[in-house]
């Protein structure tokens, strides 16, 4: 087995025992003595590794984006995108909460944030292609910027709920109408006032 491959399932595994823990309690009540027990292995290979528990939840949180986008095609499919995005707090609800107990509403938007900037980019830029406007960036990037948070404070708000009132395929319907209206209406207004 090669050495990244090694690095890996060593990340991946104080990875699973973190979420594992976090079911229980909150990420900044879990140390990095419970996590090397929980692994059996020494303090020295969980710092080899991570720089303190926080950076073992950056990965995992990170690990978990690159397997969302490796599932699913954003690019061509924002409501599927969506829809395992929804997936994935639903089945993580716990990892979540005591993740957003720990960091607070504002770090988890950052994080967020991240993940669907780019999904919004390429639907802006179908719509500029479609129109065939091209935007100022500043005005793009407000664009984006609007649309993403209102997008990622649904996303926390849902993860706070402790019961999902609504039908997911209406709800995924209506974010993606609102998204997709939202842009085209902003795109095509730019193109009135450039």
């Amino acid at each position: 087995m090669k050495q990244s491959e090694i690095t890996y399932n060593t990340k991946h595994n104080f990875s699973l025992a973190l979420k594992k823990m976090m079911k229980k309690k909150s990420l900044n009540k879990i140390t990095v003595q419970e996590l090397i027990d929980e692994c059996n292995v020494n303090r020295k290979t969980f710092y080899y590794h991570f720089a303190d528990i926080y950076d073992c939840f950056k990965w995992t949180i990170e690990q978990d984006a690159i397997d969302i986008v490796n599932q699913i095609d954003v690019i061509h499919d924002f409501k599927d995108a969506l829809s395992f995005v929804i997936d994935y707090v639903n089945d993580n609800k716990d990892f979540i909460n005591s993740a957003y107990d720990s960091m607070g509403r504002d770090d988890m938007k950052r994080m967020i944030y991240k993940d669907f900037v780019d999904v919004i980019t390429v639907i802006i830029n179908n719509y500029k292609d479609e129109l065939n406007v091209e935007l100022d960036p500043t005005y793009e990037f407000i664009l984006n910027n609007i649309v993403v948070e209102g997008l990622a404070g649904i996303l926390i708000e849902s993860v706070k709920e402790q019961y999902q009132p609504y039908d997911k395929a209406v709800v995924i319907d209506y974010v993606d109408t609102i998204i997709h209206a939202c842009i085209q209406s902003s795109v095509e207004a730019y193109k009135k006032i450039a």
